[in-house]
């Protein structure tokens, strides 16, 4: 019988921080850029933070497909504010925040 490991909300925001860092694309080929420009444009222009969910490797979207919803919301907003904290500093930017999976 194979055991279900769980996650801390603080050890999930670490697995997507470090998944983000990893990514890439044909437009950014530099991994980690994609995640960090879209996040400094959300908060710059007050954009809407699109997050496609095939970014996340499957062992990532297993592991998030076990949680709740609400558990989930609370977690990207985590990551991406931490995201946006190690970028802009202490300022506090959370009401800037918008996002949605696509």
């Amino acid at each position: 019988m194979e055991t279900q490991q769980t996650f801390t909300e603080s050890a999930l925001v670490d697995r997507i921080k470090e998944s983000w860092r990893m990514s890439k694309t044909s437009e950014f080929p530099i991994p980690g850029d994609y995640f960090y420009q879209i996040i400094d444009q959300g908060i710059l222009f007050g954009d809407e933070i699109e997050i496609p969910l095939s970014f996340f490797n499957k062992e990532l979207r297993e592991i998030l497909n076990r949680e709740k919803t609400y558990t989930i919301q609370k977690v990207i907003f985590r990551t991406i504010s931490e995201i946006a904290h190690e970028k802009f500093g202490s300022r506090n930017l959370t009401e800037r925040i918008k996002w949605r999976f696509v």
